[in-house]
């Protein structure tokens, strides 16, 4: 009786289990797995209920793993749109493949397509029905790819994600078929999966479900998952650091690789985090938490209650790690959004809750010192001020993956504090409650709509500002008065669209107020609750900075202080910005030259590369040990932006830059040069920004430098000479991961004395510089340069680049040819001296023999040209050693008084390299052309000594930002 009774109740159970998964997507899939050949034969049951109302004729499923099949497809787009190029350059039998396809419909032979080229989308025909139910099975052989995004191999170890088909998406009366991206969120069903593995002698599986039978086959099951992942570890190097089965999560943490990783309480702080988020989003949603940690993020991957990653960084605590991982994985689950159409809901509200719990229970000091609560938004605000942020429903391949990284994680967050700092804390967490309990699939229409109506407040406008519109707002604080015993706050803003904003007055003992303030634009008088303004320390608008502000240095208001908007605060130069106070940006620098020696300067400046402003400054003051004078170099910039389609902005900019261009030792004496250079930039306005930019710039040069006057063969004194040259010059780059492109193109005049008459010059130079990818991180260079003179006074003499002749071309650019002192030099006459040997990356004609200003060879008052080709090693080097091998070709036109014409000088040179990131770079010379050869061997008679070298101190811009990892 009693046996009876079980079996009955086993009945029970299973029929209404089989009722459950009727009801829901149900996978049943059979993986066996050869570690030797790496193939994975999988055979995939999906029992689709009615509940779906997928429509008959053709049911739609994503076969991800194809994804990794050919290397001309929107992966590899999005790969290469991020930097990233090995896959792009992948070997054919490292990449996927899926062969031998099967189909059947209910048990029957069924016919199936493939949507497109891809073989990613694949459609089974059904029939003609109006509502398809049932089960469709799938089989096939899936060839593994080297590890890629967590399908493939890599040392021994297997990664099965996404290996076995996926129900498509059908919304709104269509089928949401799209191709798999590496950084785009899955959109897909939660789905119940029961997986039956083989194969798996020798290793330790890892998965993000619950383990049902542990014999051969392994089972795994899995709920309410996009994908059930298996992770296959070497049993010979498994290392499980910490498991727990207690209070609020069962986790695990695997080391792939060797690691130093301190994990100190990493149960205590998971639990931690677990606790803290779960006020707010409700329990944990997964059986369990698999982090696998390995190197090298290219191989990352993260599913339902899984994650491939690499270590925290250096300057990241383990806890903050941690919740940006589990952020994910609760808000990935618990709301239901449309994450192909709306990428940055989700990735926002992962954003925002990992904000939430840093400001609740982050045990880090605080730092009173920040800005703002979050760095995200110091990064947001420089978008804002530079003008390029773009809408939230910007169509991603619309945006540059830095815009792309700033609306998905960055702004959307921003919009999200806004709001809950406009209805309340507790008003937005009731909102995003609705949509967690109720499942309905969360818009931005939706999401306001609910909003407005919990929270009493219109707020379509100001959603609107964020999602479907570049918006700009500049609050400036005017002055406080007392009227009538009240305190009265003026502010005005300076930009037309209208945002309430959280004004927030703080006392002297700390205590913060907030307010409320319905936008406007012009100016307003806001009453404040304070009867003396004594009482007050500080006055702020959008403190968390969540509003689209252009200048936050007018947010803030000291009533009691002399400088009302912000006292003057001495910081080094490589601060982060804060716009509470005017900082001075004070930093000491050592010099060096072979002319003025050692120096030591102190640079004083209000920006960075990380803290922009309109009007930005920089005065280097620097003192010469060896020559006993001051010298130094400063500049002002001004930035104007515009409404125009056409311009960006336009920069305003003057320089001053001083230091000493010879020495004498025998006489005693050092002639010094002053530059003095104006300039206004038209930078162009491209959608694709920063990937394309193009400037047109109108400059001027004023210089003055000394020479010597000699009296009876002694020398006498110094006597100032001056120049005046104009330049109009036109800048383009376009830049990818597979190549870039620079063209320069400038046109310049110089009038100037000579010493017994009148001379000038129109001279047109253009350089175009091209970069090509030809195999992984292995590039091939070319330059081209064209100068030529439209008309000349002295094109036919033979005097180059001194009193006599002007603006001289050289193919050899050295330190004496920069005749208006662009570049840094260590020795600018290259003559006997100790850095005789540098030439330049960016001027004349590229070539790496430097004569010194002794010869002439190489330089033009007529016409030269050359092209520059230099490669990366092709075959394997290590990766620190920047190997390069170039080759130089150039002609140069020079006057044959004898013969009464012009005649052509071909000259070559070439040889290898250490060039980093042309930055800095050594040139060893090995072959020349027979003259250039005979001059250069006679200048420098040892193999050492014909060793150059090249530096180019502009691609390091404390103010403009390093170029150095482009």
């Amino acid at each position: 009786m009693i046996r009876k009774k079980i079996l009955l109740l086993f009945a029970v159970f299973i029929t209404s289990l089989s009722v459950l998964h009727a009801q829901k997507l149900f996978y049943e899939v059979i993986a066996h797995v050869d570690t030797v050949y790496r193939t994975v034969d999988v055979s995939t049951k999906i029992n689709i209920p009615s509940e779906l109302k997928i429509p008959g004729d053709t049911v739609y499923f994503h076969l991800w793993a194809n994804a990794f099949s050919n290397t001309r497809n929107e992966f590899t787009e999005e790969q290469l749109k991020h930097g990233l190029t090995s896959f792009y350059f992948r070997d054919q039998n490292k990449l996927s493949e899926i062969n031998d396809i099967k189909v059947t419909v209910q048990q029957n032979p069924a016919s199936y397509v493939f949507k497109d080229d891809s073989n990613e989308i694949l459609g089974v025909i059904v029939g003609s029905q109006s509502i398809f139910s049932g089960n469709v099975t799938i089989e096939y052989k899936l060839k593994l790819p080297a590890l890629v995004n967590g399908l493939g191999y890599e040392k021994g170890n297997f990664y099965l994600g996404n290996f076995y088909p996926k129900l498509a998406m059908f919304d709104n009366n269509m089928w949401q078929t799209y191709h798999y991206r590496q950084y785009a969120d899955e959109w897909g069903h939660d789905s119940d999966v029961l997986l039956k593995l083989y194969g798996l002698q020798g290793f330790v599986p890892f998965s993000n479900g619950s383990t049902v039978n542990t014999n051969n086959p392994l089972e795994i099951s899995a709920k309410n998952v996009l994908d059930l992942a298996v992770v296959l570890v070497k049993r010979e190097s498994t290392r499980l650091f910490s498991y727990s089965d207690e209070n609020n999560i069962s986790y695990r943490l695997v080391f792939l690789n060797d690691s130093s990783m301190m994990l100190q309480n990493v149960d205590s702080v998971i639990q931690k985090i677990s606790y803290g988020l779960s006020k707010h989003l409700g329990k944990y949603p997964f059986d369990t938490l698999t982090i696998l940690i390995g190197k090298g993020c290219y191989a990352c991957f993260k599913t339902n209650g899984m994650v491939l990653t690499n270590e925290p960084d250096k300057d990241k605590s383990v806890e903050e790690w941690l919740v940006s991982i589990l952020s994910e994985m609760w808000v990935t689950t618990k709301f239901r959004i449309n994450k192909e159409k709306y990428p940055w809901i989700g990735s926002g509200l992962e954003t925002y809750f990992e904000d939430i719990y840093n400001e609740d229970l982050l045990n880090a000091d605080e730092d009173e010192n920040s800005e703002f609560n979050s760095f995200y938004n110091q990064y947001l605000y420089q978008y804002h001020q530079s003008r390029i942020s773009k809408p939230l429903n910007t169509n991603r391949k619309m945006l540059y993956v830095y815009h792309e990284y700033l609306n998905r994680f960055i702004k959307s967050a921003a919009f999200f504090h806004y709001l809950s700092s406009l209805v309340g804390k507790e008003n937005f967490s009731a909102t995003l409650d609705h949509f967690i309990k109720s499942k309905e699939t969360l818009t931005p229409e939706n999401f306001i709509e609910k909003l407005e109506q919990i929270s009493g407040k219109e707020l379509k406008v100001v959603a609107e500002s964020y999602i479907s519109k570049t918006s700009e707002t500049d609050y400036k604080i005017l002055q406080i008065n007392d009227k009538d015993g009240k305190l009265h706050l003026s502010v005005e803003n300076l930009k037309s669209d209208a945002l309430p904003f959280i004004l927030t007055v703080e006392n002297k003992t700390g205590m913060k107020t907030d307010f409320l303030v319905n936008g406007f634009s012009g100016e307003k008088t806001i009453l404040l609750e304070y009867d003396h303004q004594e009482e007050i320390k500080i006055i702020s608008i959008d403190q968390g900075g969540f509003l689209p502000e252009i200048n936050r240095e007018n947010n803030h208001f000291y009533p009691n202080k002399t400088l009302k908007h912000g006292p003057i605060k001495i910081v080094n130069l490589f601060k982060d910005g804060d716009s509470r106070v005017k900082e001075l940006r004070l930093t000491p620098f050592p010099l060096y030259n072979d002319n003025d020696g050692m120096m030591l300067g102190l640079n004083f400046s209000n920006s960075n590369f990380n803290d922009n402003h309109p009007l930005s400054f920089a005065i280097t003051p620097v003192y010469s040990f060896r020559n006993k004078n001051f010298l130094g170099q400063s500049w002002i910039n001004y930035d104007q932006y515009s409404l125009s389609s056409i311009f960006q902005k336009v920069s305003y900019r003057v320089g001053l830059k001083s230091f000493d261009m010879n020495t004498n030792k025998t006489f005693n004496y050092s002639q010094r040069y002053i530059r003095i250079d104006p300039s206004v930039t038209f930078h162009f306005k491209y959608k694709s920004f920063p990937e394309k930019q193009s400037s047109l710039s109108l400059k001027a040069f004023f210089i003055q430098e000394e020479y010597p006057l000699f009296a009876g063969g002694e020398f006498d004194k110094l006597q100032n000479q001056n120049s005046a040259i104009y330049r109009l010059e036109y800048d383009f780059t376009k830049s990818s991961a597979l190549s870039s492109t620079d063209i320069n193109i400038g046109v310049e005049q110089q009038s100037y004395d000579q010493p017994v008459d009148k001379a000038n010059y129109l001279k047109v130079t253009g350089v175009f510089n091209q970069r090509f990818m030809y195999s992984n991180r292995k590039n091939i260079y070319f330059r081209v340069f064209l100068s030529g003179f439209v008309f000349n006074t002295e094109r036919e003499s033979g005097s180059f680049q001194n009193i006599f002749s002007k603006g001289s071309i050289a193919l050899i650019h050295q330190g004496f040819n920069d005749y208006t002192y662009d570049e840094y030099y260590f020795s600018r006459q290259n003559q006997t001296r100790l850095y005789d040997n540098q030439t330049s990356f960016n001027q004349g004609g590229g070539f790496k023999t430097p004569l010194g200003s002794s010869n002439s060879y190489g330089m033009s008052n007529h016409f030269a040209a050359a092209i520059n080709i230099s490669t990366d090693t092709p075959f394997r080097i290590p990766r620190w050693l920047p190997l390069r091998w170039y080759f130089d070709f150039g002609t140069f036109s020079t006057y044959d008084r004898n013969k009464d014409k012009f005649k052509n000088n071909l000259l070559y040179n070439g040889g290898i390299s250490f060039n980093v990131k042309d930055f800095i770079a050594v040139h060893i010379p090995l072959f020349y052309s027979t003259d250039l050869g005979n001059l250069y061997k006679g200048q420098h008679e040892s193999f050492f000594s014909r060793i150059s070298f090249s530096l180019d101190l502009h691609k390091f811009d404390f103010w403009k930002g390093s170029s150095l990892d482009d």
